[in-house]
């Protein structure tokens, strides 16, 4: 995925509105399954606005950012416990 979309996908996460928010979400997760993705997405800055998402009342929008956090944690990219504080945390 070429940076400019991971950039612009990083700053509608930080928005209010629960749709964009939530397709921002789904953005990060697909491209965060790509492992040459992944360290891009952690320093554009996209993991506290997931766990924002995370804090959301929409269950879509909380799937998704569970699921974009799960996969930048793969190969030791994240803390492997980051995904479970998301759970509790949510």
């Amino acid at each position: 995925m070429a940076h400019d979309e991971l950039e612009i996908a990083v700053f509608l996460a930080n928005t209010h509105d629960t749709e964009v928010r939530r397709n921002a979400a789904m953005v990060l997760a697909h491209a965060a399954s790509n492992e040459a993705n992944r360290q891009r997405i952690i320093d554009l800055g996209a993991v506290a606005p997931l766990i924002a998402i995370c804090k959301s009342n929409d269950a879509d929008s909380l799937q998704l950012s569970v699921w974009a956090v799960a996969a930048l944690a793969q190969n030791g990219m994240l803390s492997l416990s980051l995904p479970l504080m998301m759970i509790r945390t949510c």
